[in-house]
């Protein structure tokens, strides 16, 4: 009984000494209002170096893009289409495709020295950015020439620049097996 009695009182005593103390504190100051949205400074804006904006982050500036990338994307006929896109900093590509008949024997992604010596299609030139700094479109007018640009993949998108959707949609990503030097 003892025993409940003091921890009773320790407990009441904790109450009357933390409530004298507080009041002999002045008050906290308060935070002052935020001012309403509109009235908000803008960010700075921070200017790359290649003097374009860079105040937020998209693939073309918070990701290492270039390098090597391989997938097999489907076709009308055969197996598939053998890609391999190679995108250097200087914003050039070397692109080559081979289709895939049924005999073909289908190469394994990863592999550097992937299709044959002399592909079947042999493109290069130079890409661009779209203003959100996501998809590159390839110089390019035999094949869909959007990519959008992720993290170590490269998704082939359709003619008009949009995310193919379907049965086979994961079946247009191209995967990023090498770097390539800036």
């Amino acid at each position: 009984m003892k025993i409940k009695l003091i921890i009773i009182l320790a407990f009441i005593l904790s109450l009357v000494v933390g409530g004298c103390a507080s009041g002999n504190q002045p008050p906290a100051a308060q935070p002052a209002p935020r001012p309403p949205v509109s009235e908000q400074a803008e960010p700075e804006e921070e200017i790359s170096d290649n003097g374009e904006s860079a105040s937020y982050h998209n693939s073309r500036n918070s990701l290492d893009w270039g390098g090597v990338y391989q997938g097999i994307i489907p076709s009308a006929s055969g197996m598939g289409i053998a890609v391999q896109l190679i995108l250097h900093y200087d914003e050039t590509y070397l692109l080559t495709y081979e289709y895939l008949i049924d005999s073909a024997e289908i190469p394994e992604i990863g592999n550097f020295g992937w299709g044959k010596e002399n592909p079947e299609t042999y493109e290069s030139g130079s890409f661009e950015w779209d203003e959100d700094g996501s998809i590159i479109r390839l110089d390019i007018t035999n094949m869909p020439p959007y990519f959008h640009v992720g993290e170590g993949r490269l998704t082939q998108l359709d003619m008009s620049g949009e995310f193919i959707t379907g049965n086979l949609s994961d079946s247009y990503i191209l995967t990023k097996v090498a770097e390539v030097g800036q």
